[in-house]
């Protein structure tokens, strides 16, 4: 099986057919990979960027950052454009002048075989004979009609026009009308061709358009937007989107089919629009000389594109001409600066004792900036009040002004948005945000007249800027920021960065205002300073990912990307051109030659690669939506796909973020995965769409189910039309959808995160956890709970307790049932271990795993900044607190007789730990517990939770007999009205009461029962959520139905004990399975076995359930795993501490110490500490810390310069409030993101749309394997075994990484075999072998190789691996470290096509000196 790289040869290629011959016969020697080389390029480049980037990340400089960083490699490009058109103008001529000098004889020839141009101009003149072109609505009044007969003289003279004019003026429905009026009038066949940078814009114009003019839609005028074309061979004005044009160039490689084509909104600069300018250029200039182009924008430097258009004439170039057209506003604007609004700080000096400043250097907003808006905002009255004449202040003007104010981001919409509703109900304003990430119907409210005598106030991002326009608007407050979406030099990461707003977006957002009367707009920074802000924004081509904009160059096919990318407008860096091709090679798109040269510029694409694109969507979408194809999943990824390429249909209803989270978690189905709440959202919704189930009489309305679902109706319609879109345009590249292809559901899940995995390389990212991990994480939380705990600090530490209601009240939205423990200035909350309250399991769903909701809601709670701020003590004065304690311990002298108000011992209260009861709640006895020696007990399960996870009575403390005396007693009492109800308003969480259970035979009675939770339904009636004390069950009751409890009944104890299966489980990742939760119950309810003890933790006792059977004892443990319900597992820190101290005890030991210890700390908790206090007087306020929990999953990043920056997940992922529910399982834990970006400072990663991979033993190696591009093994300095591997693009012939900053160097945390390598280079060779082939692989080869990639993948992770510490390997992120002569080449009989390049390389192995070790596992 394994050969020396001196001896092998490369087998002769043929091709795949599918048998078992073809797949690997493991080691050979092939030539190595040749690797990627970086042209030099000529530059005057002083290597700047190049020493920034080492200095920065420590690591060897990559060839692309040694050469021209800039644009200046354009110019070369540039010229030979210019060049090539004159070439063509000469060659037009000779062609003219031969046709002059056609003889007599030849031209009637040809005139009795072809048409004349003017006889086929007359026959697609025929159309206009069929519509009406004399109807026009009355549009005479838009300023655009003066300038009519200028814009279609200068379009007749000139090959490209340029035409500007303010918003509004009507241009961009009316030009393209001028231009077909025309043709119509002369006869002259037009095919016009109008682009829109949105889809809303290209429809909503045609639909205008056509109204206006009284046609049918689809006919003469139509639109085309995707896939939806609704155009006819008649069309001859056809209004699309950018991407659209594109598509349709890139195919066609001519501009011939249009006669104009007309470029609108191109001042919004990007990618499609700069993409679009230089096809069109270029196509111009060399072959398609006959078509006119018009560019129309509002905001635009004119100069420049008209340059970018000249032409060579008499040796000198000749800028295109410019047409203004509407320079006039209807209505006069006013505008304000920083320096003229002191007039507010002298008249509120008590608000604003000063005018803010800014810093020029550092964007942003300062609190003293969001109140001078909300002061500017209350000064508006006294404007109209003035313009309309009216002395009183007293009432306000009829119509007030709409307000919209610009802001940078959500967090900032917010802030604001809390000042101003402090001063809104005094001031009648109705407050709006806007923002893309609200729901459309909180977007559709600013479109809202407001009552008369109210004003709308309106907060938005840039998105009002063009996207929506609101028409009522009179004032404008802009704080002249924005966020501009840059790239990461090094990681190609992006981010949003905080910006000063362009003057051109200032102007944009200045013209919303003006149009119904006179307008104001308040610039919040100096007029100075406003003056050196740029001119125009930066083109997203100079700043943002080229991964699509490269792949496009390349199905051009015009030269090569950074050839033809230098003629756009403004040519992208080459650096960031040389990164983008290497990314694409990376991912696969890209092969490492172009046309059998090797080559850092360019690459020849790959079927991968043409698929990607074809597609529109990103390219790492694309990639997933083809290895979805590969996997036979190709249905879900392409929902999935289309899920992350749009607005998220998971609803987030402003300041509602809570039961959002709550909302997305249920739709993830405990899979932990963003990308798959997706697709199950989408499913339940199409399958609820086929049955008819919102047609239904009665039934619920489409719109209602999303509302009560948290899904944006509209966004999920959008998503739908994109999946038919990519479904149709994967169809036309042979790649269809196909149901056999699909793996069983049970395996789904798995292999489409997979599937996620593949496409999102290198996007991985690990657990991170310090020494000592769970002794400190026990430490860190005092010995509570770690999996029901929070951490809260900031407290007054002397006169903690006395906050305990406040704190109850900051978290009740989390729970109504807490147990707060006292120590210093921190408070330790622990959540029931219950589910959801009532109110919101009616809607939701649990967030799987050992911790509680409650607790997750907790943790939101800090990452959503309005409540974060809101976390607020108000603190009493120290005569309050001497006062309140008194009341509390009765005297302050309580505590050994040491005054605890006075000197050093004044701190007593704060280092003592106290958990605080509710003196008006009646309290039962706990259970009687196991004692140390006790190893077995005799148990009865009561109730199933789920498997593993359940509620027992033991035999061995006469708890089964108390049960029947507590029966009969309360069948007793209630017979004999001794239970008496209880009214509603004293029912309240944490009280004991009498509840009434009815069981599968319908039998009704009454229970001992604790109120867990307390609300009010929608139908206005008070429930109750009820825990039965004696049997462990929970349900919801109503309030008027609970009984009190007869006093001898509160002196049994509960009986009921929490259990939990030892050393097991889920086999689902840390969630049950129905079926498993099922079987456990079917055979373990109401049942009798032994418990084998094996820990006692927070009164959970974990153990090994023993039954009879055929003489023997049967272990219910053993039986889930082998019915692959459940694997083994380590137990925690805590229980596997207890566990050997219980081993360690031989006897009952009788501790006094011990026992007076607990004693003391029952004192404190019992109902002698009364903290309900009447009203009192505050002397200021306390910001609370966290909540925080040391559970908290901290990840980091794999790559070179990833792991050196923090990782955080985004707030709106079902992973958001990740925990680590597994601390004792040393290997890695691995989690995914489909985007990546960075904050302004580049020091914090963010990850989006994340999935945390399955709970398997070496799941980050093997994906790291698996998926990556290139790999080079390590093993030990005894070369006995693997140890790790480099993973990246590799290195060129020096031994110098191609990509030095996405090196992953990964040391393997389990025993990595050559069996293990073997399956991996099986995988990555089926997977070569259908990228290879394309769409030319038969359907019965591509799902005989579908089947076996899925096989294998789930024999690869179905081993039972040991944890192996990981070694660090001793000459890091160094390529070829292995001598040649102990490399194992795969011997391939079958051999890819190496011309194209394969996607996924097979790995070499090494060759192992033999060991013991060794020799045992072979």
């Amino acid at each position: 099986m394994m050969e020396n790289s001196e001896n092998g040869n490369m087998s002769s290629h043929r091709k795949f057919t599918g048998c078992v011959q073809d797949y690997l016969d493991w080691f050979k020697n092939p030539d190595p990979p040749k690797p990627i080389v970086i042209p030099d390029c000529q530059s005057h480049d002083d290597g700047s960027l190049a020493k920034e980037y080492e200095h920065s990340q420590q690591l060897p400089v990559p060839a692309y950052l040694k050469h021209n960083q800039g644009a200046g490699y354009a110019k070369k490009y540039q010229d030979e454009l210019l060049d090539e058109y004159e070439r063509c103008v000469e060659e037009a001529k000779i062609c003219k002048e031969r046709r002059f000098k056609m003889c007599d004889i030849e031209e009637d020839t040809m005139t009795a075989t072809m048409l004349a141009p003017e006889d086929e101009d007359a026959q697609k003149t025929q159309v206009y004979l069929q519509y009406d072109f004399s109807k026009r609505n009355d549009q005479s009044a838009l300023p655009v009609f003066s300038a009519r007969k200028e814009v279609l003289a200068k379009i007749e003279e000139h090959q490209v026009v340029i035409i500007v004019g303010e918003t509004g003026s009507g241009k961009s429905t009316q030009v393209p009308q001028f231009i077909l009026d025309n043709a119509v009038e002369k006869h002259r066949h037009c095919n016009i061709i109008v682009t829109q940078p949105r889809k809303i814009a290209a429809t909503s114009l045609a639909r205008r358009v056509c109204r206006e003019r009284g046609w049918q839609l689809g006919k003469i005028v139509g639109y085309q937007v995707g896939l939806d074309n609704c155009t006819d061979a008649d069309t001859r004005l056809s209004f699309v989107t950018t991407e659209v044009l594109v598509q349709k160039l890139i195919h066609r490689r001519s501009l011939d089919a249009f006669t104009h084509i007309i470029l609108d909104e191109v001042h919004e600069r990007d990618q499609h629009t700069d993409f679009a300018l230089l096809i069109v250029k270029k196509l111009l200039y060399t072959v398609s000389r006959n078509a006119k182009v018009i560019l129309m924008s509002a905001t635009i430097d004119s100069s420049k594109f008209a340059n970018y258009f000249s032409t060579p004439v008499m040796g000198n170039l000749v800028p295109a001409p410019v047409v203004s057209v509407g320079d006039n506003t209807l209505f006069k604007i006013q505008f304000y600066y920083l320096e003229s609004l002191s007039v507010i700080c002298r008249t509120r000096p008590s608000v604003l004792p000063e005018l803010p400043s800014i810093r020029p250097e550092d964007p942003g907003s300062s609190e003293s900036m969001f109140k001078l808006a909300c002061e500017i905002v209350k000064c508006f009255d006294h404007v109209e009040r003035q313009e309309e004449g009216i002395q009183s202040t007293a009432d306000f003007v009829k119509r007030r002004g709409a307000v919209l104010i610009f802001l940078p981001g959500l967090a900032e919409i917010e802030k604001l948005i809390n000042l101003l509703r402090s001063d809104s109900p005094g001031n009648q304003w109705m407050l709006y945000p806007l923002h893309s990430s609200i729901t459309q119907e909180e977007q559709q409210r600013v479109f809202s007249v407001p009552p008369a005598g109210f004003r709308k106030v309106i907060v938005s991002t840039n998105i009002a800027e063009s996207s929506i326009t609101v028409p009522d608007i009179k004032y404008v407050i802009d704080f002249c920021l924005t966020k501009e979406l840059t790239c990461d030099q090094v990681t190609n990461y992006t981010s949003l960065k905080l910006a000063w707003a362009s003057q051109a977006s200032c102007k944009q957002r200045a013209g919303r205002a003006g149009r119904v009367s006179t307008g104001r707009v308040y610039r919040l920074v100096p007029a100075e300073f406003f003056s050196t802000l740029p001119t125009y924004t930066t083109p997203e081509l100079c700043r943002t990912p080229l991964s699509q904009v490269v792949l496009k160059t390349k199905v051009l096919n015009m030269g090569e990307p950074h050839a033809l990318l230098s003629l756009a407008l403004d040519p992208p860096n080459l650096s960031d051109i040389h990164r983008t091709i290497l990314t694409l090679k990376q991912m696969g798109a890209l092969a490492v030659k172009s046309k059998g040269v090797v080559s850092g510029l360019d690459g020849d694409l790959t079927y991968l690669g043409r698929v990607a694109a074809h597609l529109p969507v990103d390219s790492h979408l694309a990639k997933f939506i083809v290895m979805g194809y590969l996997f036979g999943v190709l249905r879900e990824s392409i929902i999935i796909a289309a899920g992350l390429s749009l607005k998220s249909f998971h609803a987030r209803p402003f300041q509602d973020e809570l039961n959002a989270f709550l909302s997305k978690v249920s739709w993830a189905y405990g899979s932990f995965s963003d990308c798959l709440a997706i697709l199950n959202t989408y499913n339940l919704w199409q399958s609820m769409q086929v049955r008819g189930e919102f047609l239904r009489p009665g039934g619920r309305q489409e719109r209602e189910w999303a509302k009560h679902s948290y899904v944006q109706l509209e966004a999920l319609k959008d998503v739908d039309k994109l999946v038919k879109e990519l479904t149709l345009r994967l169809e036309a590249l042979k790649i269809s959808v196909r149901n056999r292809q699909n793996p069983p559901r049970s395996h789904q899940a798995f292999i489409l995160k997979m599937c996620m995995a593949s496409a999102f390389f290198p996007y991985f990212y690990k657990r991170n956890i310090p020494e000592n991990y769970e002794k400190e994480m026990c430490r860190e939380l005092n010995g509570y709970d770690p999996f029901t705990t929070v951490i809260v600090s900031g407290l007054p530490a002397r006169s903690n307790v006395l906050y305990d209601s406040q704190l109850k009240e900051l978290f009740k939205e989390c729970s109504q049932n807490l147990e707060i423990q006292y120590e210093g200035s921190k408070a330790y909350i622990q959540f029931p271990r219950m589910g959801l309250s009532s109110n919101k399991i009616e809607h939701f769903q649990d967030v799987p795993g050992e911790c509680p909701t409650s607790m997750h809601l907790a943790l939101k709670m800090r990452q959503v900044q309005r409540i974060q701020t809101n976390l607020v003590l108000k603190l009493y004065s120290q005569e309050e607190i001497h006062k309140k304690m008194s009341e509390v311990f009765g005297s302050t002298t309580d505590m050994s007789g040491i005054d605890m108000f006075k000197g050093s011992t004044c701190s007593l209260l704060g280092k003592t730990r106290l958990r605080i009861a509710d003196s008006h709640v009646q309290t039962l006895k706990p259970p009687t517990l196991p004692k140390p020696s006790d190893r077995t007990w005799r148990v009865h399960v009561t109730h199933v939770i789920t498997a593993g996870h359940f509620w027992i009575v033991s035999e061995e403390t006469n708890a089964v007999k108390n049960l029947n005396h507590i029966h009969t007693a309360i069948e007793t009492a209630v017979k004999q009205n001794q239970a008496v109800s209880i009214p509603e308003d004293e029912v309240r969480p944490g009280m004991v009461c009498l509840a009434q259970f009815t069981d599968s035979d319908g039998m009704s009675c009454f229970y001992r029962a604790r109120v867990d939770e307390v609300y009010t339904g929608e139908d206005s009636v008070v429930r109750t959520q009820v825990f039965f004390v004696d049997y462990g069950n929970t349900e919801v009751v109503k309030a008027r139905e609970l009984r009190r409890v007869p006093g001898n009944l509160l002196l049994h104890e509960m009986p009921a004990v929490e259990c939990k299966l030892s050393e097991v489980k889920p086999a689902s990742d840390n969630k049950w399975l129905d079926e498993a939760t099922d079987w456990f119950r079917n055979h373990t309810l109401n049942k009798n076995f032994i418990a084998q003890i094996y820990s006692v933790v927070h009164k959970i006792m974990r153990v090994k359930l023993m039954e009879m059977e055929s003489g023997g004892f049967l272990s219910i443990n053993r039986r889930l795993i082998d019915l692959q319900y459940a694997t083994k597992a380590e137990e925690y820190y805590l229980s596997k501490q207890n566990h050997e101290l219980r081993s360690l005890c031989k006897r009952e030991v009788q501790n006094t110490a011990l026992d007076n210890m607990g004693h003391l700390s029952q004192a404190l908790s019992v109902s002698s500490l009364d903290l309900k206090f009447g009203p009192a007087s505050y002397s200021g306020k306390a910001q609370l810390r966290g909540p925080d929990s040391p559970l908290k999953l901290c990840l980091v990043a794999l790559s070179r310069t990833g792991c050196t920056k923090g990782v955080r997940i985004e707030s709106s992922s079902v992973n958001s409030t990740a925990l680590d529910l597994e601390p004792q399982n040393p290997h890695d834990r691995m989690i995914i993101a489909a985007f990546v970006t960075l904050n302004p400072s580049e020091t914090m990663t963010t990850l989006h749309h994340t999935t945390i991979m399955p709970s398997v033993p070496g799941i980050l190696s093997l994906c790291l394997l698996l998926f990556c591009p290139i790999a080079e093994l390590r093993v030990n300095k005894e070369r006995t075994q693997y140890t790790g591997a480099l993973i990246g693009l590799g290195c060129d012939s020096d031994g110098h990484a191609i990509y030095p900053a996405d090196d992953i160097e990964a040391p393997f945390d389990i025993h990595f075999t050559q069996e293990d390598l073997v399956l991996i280079n099986r995988v990555r060779f089926l997977m070569n072998v259908v990228l290879e082939e394309g769409e030319d692989v038969t359907d019965k080869v591509l799902i005989k190789t579908q089947n076996r990639i899925r096989e294998l993948l789930l024999q690869l992770v179905d081993v039972d691996r040991s944890y192996h510490e990981p070694k660090g390997y001793h000459y890091p992120y160094q390529w070829q470290m292995v001598p040649k002569e102990e490399i194992l080449h795969p011997r391939i009989d079958v051999a890819l096509d190496e011309s194209m390049g394969a996607v996924f390389p097979l790995h070499c192995g090494i060759f192992l000196q033999p060991s013991e070790m060794h020799d045992e596992i072979s």
